[in-house]
């Protein structure tokens, strides 16, 4: 095969045009395996998001869920005489007193 080139004439032997070939699948090969190695980093990034997703999904379900439990009157009840010592009318409050002996330091002195 023979090319002219500015006045020029070149004759291109089947090994060179091989060569030329070749050099041209790898720089397409090159160009292409950039492009693929980010989609496939970007792939990998989507699969770990959506993963994070899912499991901030199931969290919240489950604050959900305990928040509905914790706002029934029952458990409203429970929690305020529980934590605040607090008593319906009518009910008496028993604490049982833990006897001290006079020597201890954590006593507390009667007023």
């Amino acid at each position: 095969m023979v090319i002219d080139l500015r006045g020029r004439r070149y004759r291109l032997t089947p090994t060179a045009l091989r060569r030329i070939l070749v050099l041209v699948l790898l720089g397409a090969l090159a160009s292409f395996g950039g492009v693929a190695w980010k989609t496939f980093r970007i792939h990998q990034e989507i699969r770990a998001l959506e993963a994070a997703l899912e499991a901030q999904r199931r969290a919240n379900r489950a604050i959900e869920e305990a928040l509905g439990r914790a706002s029934t009157p029952e458990a409203i009840e429970s929690r305020a005489r529980a934590v605040l010592g607090l008593v319906k009318p009518g009910e008496e409050l028993v604490e049982v007193a833990i006897p001290v002996s006079p020597g201890d330091p954590y006593r507390v002195p009667r007023r």
